[in-house]
């Protein structure tokens, strides 16, 4: 598996695990980026958690 696969596959996972988690405590994605402080920011989280779908 090269480089950017790799790069890819951890994106994808950490991105599983940060949906999973956030819905698991009720949040919006809106709501979890305004509390770890990245405010209107939130589509960071967004973008990392679609790459899961794109598989």
């Amino acid at each position: 598996m090269s480089s950017k696969a790799q790069t890819r596959e951890k994106d994808y996972e950490r991105g599983i695990r940060i949906a999973d988690r956030r819905k698991a405590i009720g949040l919006s994605q809106d709501e979890l980026a305004h509390r770890v402080g990245i405010g209107r920011h939130y589509q960071l989280l967004k973008m990392v958690e679609i790459l899961r779908y794109r598989h």
